[in-house]
């Protein structure tokens, strides 16, 4: 057991969630903005292997001699049937003292070319997660529940997990890091898995624009919890013509709580009116022909409202579904320290659209430089199309990003009655490729199923909040 944290222990903390804020997700300091040139095969100056091979996990590591800082990143690439998935993950920041720290910064993303020849590519990033007390029915404050986040109406708290090493009190809590290799579980099906290990997380309070600056600043807010494990699993359906990339969480629930400093009991706060949704952020860079709409009836999604939703699909043009996103029904509850004794089971998951708000804009924006940057490079050397319309991958996100429109929603899916337990729950994601031999869909040829000359590139960053809910692999 830890003892209790020295005075400083908590701002010690805090001054390392700035230190990650605002020095490790950005770009100047991770080697520059977008290269402003790039051949083929350069990859493999960064990481040992290049773009053509079927697999590989590599790390990368980047150095700051004048202050002294490195970071280290992995890498995790697959290329089959004419399609490309990557995993590309923070895992340590070490400042000149020797300290270390990180965040769970991840991006995943897909390329591959739709059943009309079109060229997409999809980018999964790691978010945030709203706590909410579930006391509003989103009609007004104190008017009930609907198991649904309502900020403005309920009390609301962002939760960012991190890690740092030589904490007060906790010496021997630095933060690790492990990156699986790619692995081939069974024919068609892949994987890739990041383990984060000896986790804080800042909670933000997201009522008011003074709370969320002082609570952001100062060490109001403070949990613990041991381990954050992030699979991917990655499946080929020739016969549906779709990739499907499931996605499984694992944390550890709240094992200490500090609010406005004191330790608190976990459970003498979070009763069980609190609930947590992991909320994700779509930042849309792509053409007009761009848009969403809910896979079961076709109607297009607004941006900034709120409302429940099954289902989520990406259309481009004249193909009505190119990606889609999904989600279980229902979670477990688990309390670890009581020998992972399961509390309930099969609970309605509530999915939603929700309203974007300050905070989410600001937590998000934080990472937008930085994944754009890494994103473009992914985009120029997976395209041939991309390079001979553009000179480099910073050429592509100028002049690309001048064209396409931009647009922002949150969608997310909560867990109602969380406690601070672990939860488990799992969402999918599926493309709709050009892979598969046949398809009943104007049965399009082979032929012309590949790259057309006008293709539409869209540049989708799907901010996929970390479910710090999710905690074991089950399929129903």
């Amino acid at each position: 057991m830890f003892a209790p944290a020295a005075p400083d222990a908590h701002a010690r903390i805090a001054l390392g969630t700035t230190l990650i804020a605002l020095v490790v997700l950005s770009s100047a300091t991770l080697g520059g903005a977008s290269p402003t040139s790039w051949t083929t095969g350069q990859e493999k100056d960064l990481t040992g292997h290049t773009f053509s091979e079927t697999s590989w996990t590599a790390e990368v590591s980047y150095a700051n001699g004048t202050h002294g800082n490195s970071t280290t990143f992995g890498v995790s690439y697959l290329n089959k049937y004419s399609t490309q998935a990557f995993l590309v993950n923070l895992k340590v920041h070490t400042g000149p003292n020797g300290r270390q720290s990180t965040v769970p910064y991840q991006m995943f993303g897909l390329h591959y070319n739709t059943l009309l020849g079109q060229e997409v590519f999809i980018g999964s990033i790691l978010s945030f997660l709203m706590a909410f007390n579930d006391t509003s029915n989103g009609t007004g404050p104190s008017s009930g529940s609907n198991g649904l986040p309502d900020p403005g109406l309920e009390p609301v708290y962002y939760i960012i997990p991190f890690g740092v090493s030589d904490v007060a009190g906790f010496e021997g809590y630095a933060p690790e890091v492990e990156v699986e290799p790619v692995s081939e579980v069974s024919t068609d099906h892949y994987r890739f898995e990041v383990h984060y290990r000896n986790l804080f997380a800042k909670i933000i309070d997201g009522n008011s624009v003074i709370g969320a600056l002082l609570s952001a600043a100062l060490p109001l807010y403070i949990a613990k919890f041991s381990e954050l494990t992030v699979r991917y699993d990655i499946t080929y359906d020739h016969l549906k013509g779709t990739i499907a990339a499931e996605t499984f969480y694992t944390l550890g629930q709240v094992d200490t709580l500090w609010v406005l400093g004191k330790e608190t009991a976990p459970r003498a706060v979070l009763t069980p009116s609190w609930g947590i949704a992991a909320v994700h952020t779509v930042a849309v860079f792509a053409s007009k022909d761009f848009s969403f709409s809910r896979a079961s009836d076709g109607v297009k999604l607004k941006t900034n409202i709120a409302a429940p939703t099954t289902d989520l699909q990406m259309s481009l043009g004249a193909e009505k579904s190119v990606f889609e996103i999904g989600f279980r029904g229902t979670f477990d509850k688990i309390d670890e320290a009581n020998g992972n004794a399961v509390i309930s089971t099969d609970t309605p998951a509530i999915n939603g659209i929700f309203a974007a708000r300050l905070v989410d804009l600001w937590l998000v924006g934080a990472q937008a430089p930085f994944s754009l940057d890494l994103f473009s490079v992914f985009a120029y050397a997976l395209s041939d199309a991309n390079q001979k319309q553009f000179s480099s991958p910073n050429d592509l996100l100028t002049r690309a990003a001048s064209r396409f429109t931009a647009g922002v929603f949150w969608y997310g899916v909560s867990f109602p009655s969380w406690e601070g337990y672990r939860i488990v729950h799992d969402p999918v994601y599926t493309a709709h490729t050009s892979f598969e031999a046949k398809d009943k869909v104007n049965k399009i040829t082979d032929e012309g199923r590949k790259r057309v000359p006008d293709f539409t590139l869209a540049l989708a960053l799907l901010g996929v909040a970390v479910p710090a809910v999710l905690v074991r692999q089950r399929r129903r």
